[in-house]
C-alpha cells in the first residue's frame, strides 16, 4: 500500500525510505496498520521529507498538514483561511478535543456540537477572528478542510454524530490543551489535574498522559512520571 500511495504522488522513490523508517520505529510501524494513519504518514513523508521518530511529532505534522491544506493550491488555502485562519483552527481543535475528552465521549450529536460546545470554545477565544464566525460555519470549515472532524453514524433520535476521525487525534489534541494550561498557569497544576484524571480512569486517560509527558522536558517530565507512578504503576513508562 505504501508503494501505491507514492505511485499516486509520482514519488515511488520515497517508498523504500519510509518503509525503512517504519521498520526502525515499532511504534510508528504500529500506527501504519491503520489505513487512514498510513495515508497521513505517507503525506508527511511527501510534504516534510522525513518521518518524525516520536509519535507526538508525527501527529503534529499530520494535523498541521491537514488543517493548512499543505498540498492544496494557494487559492484553496486562502478560501478556508478567510473564514478560519489555520493557526486559529489548530487552537480551536485543541479546545474542542478537550471538551470531547473531558466528557468521556468519542461521538457527540451534531446539534450539541454546534449549539453548545463550539460556542463554549469560541468564548475562550474572544479576540480571535473565528470567534466572530457562526458555529455551524466553523464546524463545516474544519470538516471540509481537514477531515479531522467527521460524521460517524447517528444517535437514537437519528441525529448525526460528530467525532474526531481517529481517536488518536482527540487524545493528542487534548494533551496539547493541557500543555497550554501548563504554560498559562503552571506545569505542576496541569500535571496534577491529569494525574488525578488518570488515577480515576486510567484506560481513558493513559494515552493523553503519555502524549502530554512526551512534551515535557528534564525535571518536569521526571517529576510527572514520579507522581504518576506513585499512584499507579500500570501506565507505560514513556511515549516513543
Amino acid at each position: 500500500m505504501v508503494y501505491q500511495w507514492f505511485d499516486a504522488l509520482d514519488r515511488v522513490d520515497l517508498s523504500g525510505e519510509l518503509l525503512s523508517d517504519m521498520r526502525a520505529n515499532p511504534r510508528i510501524h504500529e500506527l501504519a496498520v491503520n489505513p487512514m494513519l498510513l495515508s497521513l504518514i505517507v503525506l508527511v513523508q511527501f510534504v516534510r521529507g522525513l518521518i518524525p521518530d516520536k509519535r507526538h511529532l508525527l501527529y503534529e505534522d499530520c494535523i498541521k498538514i491537514l488543517v493548512e491544506r499543505a498540498t492544496a493550491p494557494g487559492s484553496v488555502q486562502q478560501a478556508y483561511n478567510r473564514e478560519v485562519p489555520s493557526q486559529e483552527a489548530l487552537f480551536f481543535l485543541r479546545l474542542l478535543a478537550s471538551k470531547f475528552h473531558h466528557s468521556r465521549r468519542r461521538e457527540i450529536p451534531r446539534d450539541e456540537v454546534i449549539d453548545t460546545l463550539i460556542p463554549e470554545v469560541l468564548a475562550m477565544m474572544p479576540t480571535s477572528q473565528v470567534a466572530q464566525v457562526d458555529p455551524g460555519t466553523v464546524l463545516s470549515n474544519i470538516e471540509r478542510r481537514s477531515q479531522l472532524l467527521v460524521e460517524r453514524g447517528f444517535d437514537h433520535s437519528g441525529n448525526p454524530l460528530i467525532a474526531f476521525s481517529h481517536m488518536t487525534f482527540q487524545e493528542y489534541l487534548t494533551a496539547l490543551a493541557l500543555i497550554d494550561t501548563a504554560l498559562a498557569i503552571s506545569e505542576p497544576n496541569a500535571s496534577q489535574q491529569l494525574i488525578t484524571r488518570y488515577e480515576n480512569d486510567p484506560e481513558w486517560w493513559e494515552e493523553v498522559a503519555l502524549l502530554y509527558s512526551a512534551q515535557l522536558t528534564g525535571v518536569s517530565q521526571s517529576s510527572f512520571f514520579d507522581r504518576l507512578f506513585s499512584g499507579n504503576s500500570t501506565v507505560r513508562s514513556s511515549e516513543k
